[in-house]
């Protein structure tokens, strides 16, 4: 499992990772679950730079 937090100005929130499954925690209580994986590459492996959460993809820029 991974956690992480993270503090705004104005926000609180924290996610964990679990399996496949990620958590979205909010500072006004609210708690949101997605599906979470990393896309397979063209050689099958898992590819960290492609992650989808719900039905979003993302793309992870490493150069940065």
């Amino acid at each position: 499992m991974i956690k992480r937090k993270g503090v705004g100005r104005r926000r609180r929130r924290t996610y964990s990772i679990s399996g496949n499954t990620i958590t979205l925690k909010f500072a006004d209580g609210k708690t949101e679950r997605f599906v979470f994986f990393v896309q397979p590459g063209k050689d099958g492996k898992p590819n960290s730079q492609y992650i989808q959460i719900g039905d979003r993809n993302f793309y992870v820029d490493n150069d940065r």
